[in-house]
């Protein structure tokens, strides 16, 4: 009985031993360790791990496979180097029944190889099963011929089970660790470059680090890191760290090459291949497509990395990588190979933890190309407004010269498109002919337009494209008709209607030229390099437009006042006062949306910076918009000629989105220093319901923007514009503006409706303004029936004004 209890305690000891040995590991070569307590356990010199390898098939008959050295550990420190078993008699018993092997002298036992390679004489191969249910044998030997007793064989036995179990601990625990690690170097980093980006060396910092600790942790030659670059190099996989101890022979790969890694960007998957040096048919049944061929240059760098000589049995020539994706996204790859120490191969299992660590990838280079998309936007949105802002300056300057130039203006547009647009490699500006109906180049830029013998080129200049066919034969007649902008990613996708005008075009984008509801045709842009157009490219698209469609229309305006010799002496006074009002229109709004910019890049953190911009960029277009409805107005009551608006009945859901718009729009063009807010104040609208009322939403629209522009200039600071409805006295309705800033005094009331006048008061206050506003509003108002009500200032410092319009019997 003592004996038993004995026997017990030192059973449980070894047990503790065991178990604190594997929760101790950092690295999967703690399996060593493992193996060290079970070989003095049995009181043998070594003991080896052995596992069955993935492609044997040990139910045929006869059995065929092999097993390879998982781990070892030996007393005198020396290394197993027969990693490949086949399955011979007495290891095919322990293997196929179960059986434990206890070989008193593998010299007389057919196992010569064991013994020469590692001096081996006693050896007691016990079975055993890993956590993924594959085989394996744990052999104990002792250097000499003494066999091992029955208690011994019971302890290898009983400890051999708990093997493959404490191997899964060490696996769960090392790559917990690595997790963890990988994790506090991409937090690390974001801390770092939140709101900016970091130079190339430094980026790859991270990705240097993770292949350390990966190498380190999985005990392989090689980890190495490949991301695309998107914005300087896109297509090209570029290799960001490795821990390969030489130079790789490729640093660089795209997706359709073959290969190892090619395979992996190809089809977006991971790829395992247990022994590179196997059949490589064996390995392309497993991974259909591989085509790859490397396996004597792996053999021989391994040999001179593992320092395994010529005649002794390299262990497996494990490979594996995972692409790094963002959600369908591809984004690099990452890959191991060659383990240099136990366990010998990189199994499903690293796979899985390789493909963690990916996505920890992918979530710090996708953080990085975040931000490099954000500042190259707000870079473009920066550009783009200082360049209209110059070009706004240069349109004048040419409207104001007696024959003006519209070829200089579209030279200069295409100019700003190529300066703004990242890829902008081939441009034009076609217009509509339109007694044809036909497109025709107007103004082209770029060096391929020169490209060619002359006859080419004048062949190129002279294509005319219909807009009467249906289907349209070009995308550039199907924006026309659409008024849409269209992106072409890949002009070889065979669903647009692309008609080439040069072969090495890639990707275009083609947007509508055009003011209100008059198009005049398209702008072209085409990119012909790697480089993809960057996805606010399409709104800039836009915005170009638009400026276009603007210039297009004052120089028609400008050369219909311009057309008739006999009024010219009268028109000469009305140019002057028209080029007065259009510098302030077109001047003021870009100067103001641009200091909105500067400061919104210098206080507003990254992540909000694109949201808010582009509102910014909304309420510079609204501008834009308002001021050539304006110039109609303008140009027609300077003529003498009314203005005709087109009724339609004033609903409440359209009239309070119209009002909302008007006051986000104004509140971002005003002013941030001087915190003015405008408020709709959305129930005292709701009566519209209840009587019809009809109006030209259009010109109403254009008349509270004008009221709503006076009450920005002259508010006082820090105070709100409230914007409210309601019905008359008399029963009319009615749309107020109250605000409390600049006095209007009650001998000033009927002067403010008046052409060019401003009270000393608003003059004072600001420089912007030349007194057309409310005299267009009181027009407006009055060709639909209605009245502009302007109410001296109270007492408390308010002013309200009043558009009033009939109610329908």
């Amino acid at each position: 009985m003592a004996q038993t209890s004995t026997s017990q305690r030192h059973h449980d000891s070894i047990l503790k031993a065991l178990v604190s040995t594997a929760l101790n590991q950092s690295k999967l070569s703690g399996l060593c360790e493992i193996l060290k307590v079970v070989a003095s356990a049995v009181n043998a010199t070594g003991c080896v791990l052995w596992k069955v390898s993935p492609d044997s098939k040990l139910d045929q008959d006869p059995p065929i496979g092999s097993l390879f050295v998982v781990a070892h550990w030996c007393e005198k420190n020396q290394i197993f180097t027969t990693f490949d078993v086949p399955i011979i008699p007495l290891i095919g018993v322990a293997i196929l029944k179960n059986q434990t092997i206890n070989v008193k002298d593998a010299m007389s036992e057919g196992l010569e190889s064991f013994a020469r390679s590692g001096n081996v004489r006693s050896l007691c191969l016990v079975p055993m099963n890993f956590a993924d249910a594959t085989k394996g044998i744990i052999g104990m030997f002792r250097d000499v011929p003494q066999p091992f007793d029955k208690a011994a064989v019971l302890e290898a036995e009983q400890l051999a089970q708990l093997v493959g179990h404490l191997h899964q601990v060490i696996r769960r625990e090392v790559a917990f660790r690595l997790m963890q690690n990988v994790d506090h170097a991409v937090r690390e980093t974001e801390r770092r470059c939140s709101t900016a980006s970091l130079p190339k060396d430094d980026l790859k910092k991270v990705p240097q680090r993770i292949c350390d600790l990966v190498t380190e942790t999985l005990q392989c030659v090689e980890t190495s890191i490949f991301l695309e670059d998107r914005f300087d190099t896109p297509g090209v996989y570029e290799l960001m760290a490795t821990t390969w101890p030489e130079r790789l022979k490729k640093e660089t790969y795209r997706k359709g090459e073959n290969g190892l890694t090619g395979y992996v960007l190809n089809h977006a998957r991971p790829i395992q291949i247990f022994d590179l040096s196997q059949d490589i048919n064996t390995i392309q049944f497993r991974h259909p497509g591989l085509i790859w061929k490397d396996s004597t240059i792996v053999a021989e760098a391994a040999r001179r990395f593992l320092g395994i000589g010529a005649g002794d049995n390299l262990p497996p020539l494990s490979f594996i990588a995972t692409p790094i994706l963002q959600g369908e996204e591809l984004l690099g790859v990452i890959r191991c190979s060659l383990a240099k120490g136990p366990p010998y191969y990189l199994g499903s299992e690293e796979t899985s933890l390789l493909e963690l660590v990916a996505a920890h990838i992918s979530e710090y280079w996708g953080a990085v190309l975040r931000r490099r998309k954000s500042e190259e936007e707000n870079l473009a949105w920066r550009a783009l407004i200082d360049s209209i802002r110059k070009l706004n300056r240069f349109v004048h300057n040419q409207l104001a010269k007696e024959v003006p130039d519209e070829h200089e203006i579209f030279a200069q547009a295409l100019q700003v498109t190529d300066d703004v647009i990242r890829g902008a490699e081939i441009t034009d500006i076609r217009l509509l002919d339109q007694n044809k109906k036909e497109l025709y180049f107007a103004e082209t830029h770029g060096v391929a337009w020169n490209t060619g013998s002359k006859g080419e080129i004048q062949e190129r200049l002279r294509r005319r494209f219909s807009v009467l066919e249906n289907p349209p034969k070009s995308v550039g007649a199907d924006v026309y008709k659409t008024r849409t902008t269209c992106v072409i990613p890949d002009v070889h996708d065979t669903s647009y209607h692309y008609s080439e005008t040069f072969p090495d075009t890639k990707r275009i984008i083609v947007a509508p030229i055009g003011v209100e509801d008059k198009f005049f045709g398209v702008l072209d842009i085409r990119g012909t390099g790697e480089h993809g157009f960057a996805p606010h490219t399409e709104a800039i698209a836009d915005v170009l437009g638009q400026q276009l469609g603007l210039y297009h229309y004052l120089m028609a305006t400008i050369s219909q006042l311009r057309s008739s010799e006999a009024e010219r002496e009268i028109e000469m006074d009305h140019q002057r006062q028209t080029f007065e009002d259009l510098e302030h229109q077109l001047k003021s709004p870009i100067i103001q949306a641009y200091a909105r910019v500067q400061a919104f890049l210098k206080d507003i953190p990254a992540e909000s910076r694109v949201l808010r911009q582009m509102q910014a960029i909304r309420g510079l277009c609204g501008k834009v918009r308002r001021v050539t409805i304006s110039t109609g107005i303008f140009a027609s009551l300077a003529k003498g000629k009314p203005i005709e608006p087109t009724f339609r009945s004033l609903y409440y859901q359209d009239l309070i989105r119209m009002l909302i718009e008007a006051a986000m729009d104004h509140e971002f063009i005003v002013d941030t220093e001087r915190y003015i807010k405008f408020e709709v104040i959305r129930k005292t609208f709701e009566p519209l319901g209840k009587l019809e009322v009809r109006a030209d939403p259009d010109l109403l629209e254009q008349a509270v923007n004008n009221v709503l522009d006076n009450a920005g200039k002259y508010s006082f600071p820090s105070t709100s514009v409230l914007i409210y409805g309601g019905f008359t006295g008399k029963g009319r309705f009615h749309i107020s503006v109250a605000n409390k800033g600049i006095k209007i005094h009650s001998r000033e009331v009927r002067q403010c409706s008046e052409r060019g006048w401003r009270g000393e008061e608003a003059a004072a206050a600001s420089g912007d303004g030349t007194g057309i506003g409310l005299w267009i509003v009181d027009n407006v108002m009055k060709s639909q029936g209605g009245e502009l009500i302007i109410a001296p200032t109270t007492s408390d410092g308010i002013t309200e004004i009043k558009l009033i319009l009939p109610v329908s019997s």
